[in-house]
C-alpha cells in the first residue's frame, strides 16, 4: 500500500495519470497485487474561463483482492470490491453509484458517486486504450474523490457491543431489469428505525421462474436493539414497513 501526497507542480485535471505510472512501476518491479493512493490538487477551468482547484483523494487497485492465502481462492479485484472501500472511506455519508460516461473508464463500467445530488466523484475500471497505451496485463480499477466530500463524513464514535442476539430477515424482491440496487437501497434506507443495523445485497438472480426483463435482488437486513431482546411482532413491523417502502420502486415481494 502507498499513499503519495503530490507536490502540485504539474496543473492535472485528474489523478489518474500518476496513479498509472505508479502501478507501471510496481509492476517493473515484479509487485502483481498494487494498492496506491494520492492526495493532490486538480485543476479546471470555471465557467469564466478561469482555472479552479480543489484536492482530491485517488486510488487504484490492481491485481489479486485478497492477499494470497490457503483459505481462499485467488481472484482479481472488481468493480464491487473497490466501489466497497469507496463506501467505508465515505462511511455514514449517504452515497449513490450513477452509471456514466468517463474519458478515461471502461464503457459501461463507470460510475459517478453522488452524494446530496451533487457528484463528488468518480469510480469504475480503467479504459482498454489505456490499458494498450500502458501495456498493462489487466485492467486496474480506480477512484477520484473530492477531500471536502471525505472530510464531511461522520466521525467514528464509540458504541457498546448489544448484549442481545441480532435478528436476520432475507427479503427477496422482483424489480425491473432497469432498477438499480441503489435505487431499492434508497427506499428501505427511508425506513427510519434505530434497530435497523444493516441492510445488504446477497444476490441477484435472473432466469427461470421470472418474467421478462425482471430480476430478483435479495436482501439481508440485520435486526438489533442495545437493550433488550426483539421480539416477533416487532420484527414483523419493520419487514413490513421495509416491503412497503421497496413497492415504491416498483419492487414486489418474490
Amino acid at each position: 500500500f502507498l499513499l503519495n501526497r503530490s507536490s502540485d507542480l504539474v496543473m492535472r485535471s485528474t489523478l489518474i495519470g500518476g496513479l498509472v505510472e505508479i502501478l507501471q512501476n510496481n509492476l517493473n518491479r515484479k509487485q502483481n497485487r498494487v494498492r496506491v493512493f494520492e492526495i493532490a490538487r486538480v485543476f479546471s477551468k470555471g465557467s469564466d474561463g478561469q482555472f479552479v482547484q480543489n484536492e482530491r483523494i485517488g486510488g487504484l487497485w490492481y491485481g489479486a483482492a485478497m492477499p494470497e492465502q490457503w483459505g481462499e481462492k485467488t481472484r482479481n479485484a472488481d468493480f464491487y470490491d473497490i466501489k466497497a472501500d469507496v463506501e467505508n472511506l465515505l462511511k455514514n455519508k449517504p452515497v449513490e453509484f450513477v452509471k456514466t460516461e468517463h474519458p478515461a473508464l471502461h464503457p459501461g463500467r463507470a460510475a459517478n458517486i453522488v452524494s446530496d445530488g451533487q457528484v463528488i466523484g468518480f469510480v469504475g475500471e480503467l479504459h482498454p486504450k489505456w490499458l494498450q497505451k500502458y501495456d498493462l496485463p489487466q485492467a486496474p480499477l480506480v477512484f477520484e474523490i473530492d477531500m471536502a466530500a471525505v472530510l464531511e463524513r461522520e466521525k467514528t464514535r464509540y458504541q457498546a457491543v448489544s448484549k442481545f442476539q441480532p435478528v436476520r430477515r432475507d427479503l427477496a424482491f422482483v424489480v425491473p431489469e432497469a432498477t438499480t440496487f441503489e435505487q431499492l437501497q434508497a427506499a428501505l434506507r427511508g425506513v427510519k428505525s434505530d434497530l435497523i443495523q444493516e441492510i445488504t445485497l446477497f444476490d441477484v438472480y435472473r432466469g427461470v421462474g421470472l418474467p421478462e426483463n425482471m430480476k430478483s435482488m435479495a436482501v439481508k437486513v440485520v435486526l438489533q436493539d442495545a437493550e433488550r431482546t426483539l421480539t416477533d411482532d416487532t420484527v414483523e413491523e419493520i419487514v413490513q414497513r421495509l416491503i412497503a417502502a421497496a413497492e415504491t420502486v416498483g419492487a414486489q415481494l418474490r
